[in-house]
């Protein structure tokens, strides 16, 4: 009666480690499953931050290109404001001198 007793609560045991082992299992694939998801949504979030950073930059470098067109811009006006005014001051200066 003993070894038959022995063997009984050896293969409820094995049972129990059994059914122990197959829900760890079972939760592991499960924690897998959900992690790649998260993993390939991160992924999916950083390629998209990649792409933007790329965009940005080129926005950058296009607008650093028409800043400096506009600041040439804006020296060739400058230069052509002073020459107006000095010929202004010449014009103003011949019309004081007529009408005096």
């Amino acid at each position: 009666m003993l070894p038959e007793f022995a063997t009984f609560a050896l293969l409820l045991l094995v049972l129990i480690v059994k059914y122990g082992t197959v829900m760890h299992t079972s939760r592991l694939s499960q924690d897998l499953s959900e992690l790649e998801g998260v993993c390939k949504r991160d992924e999916y979030r950083y390629n998209t931050l990649c792409e933007s950073k790329a965009s940005i930059k080129d926005q950058q470098g296009e607008l650093e290109k028409e800043k400096l067109e506009a600041e040439r811009e804006l020296n060739e006006v400058r230069a052509a404001l002073g020459d107006q005014r000095i010929r202004n001051g010449s014009l103003e200066d011949r019309i004081e001198h007529l009408v005096n």
